[in-house]
């Protein structure tokens, strides 16, 4: 799973610009960490270095939410498979 090519990722920022369609996506900090880790690891390299980033979350919570961003990013039309 990786960023489509025509998506410009600036981790500094936290956005992904999608050139096609002219739109801006603003992510938050722990979406930012997926994005950032998204083309050189699994699904769960990813979950568990994020469980080690956020130690204070549930495992449940982490998982859900990267479960929901890909979901959301999918819809989005931001990842290939």
């Amino acid at each position: 799973m990786k960023l489509k090519e025509n998506l410009i990722y600036r981790e500094e920022d936290a956005v992904i610009f999608n050139t096609e369609k002219g739109k801006l996506i603003e992510l938050n900090e722990s979406a930012n960490e997926i994005v950032r880790r998204l083309n050189n690891k699994t699904k769960r390299q990813i979950i568990e270095e994020l469980k080690c980033l956020y130690p204070d979350s549930l495992g449940e919570e982490i998982e859900e939410f990267f479960e929901e961003f890909i979901v959301g990013a999918k819809k989005e039309g931001l990842l290939d498979e």
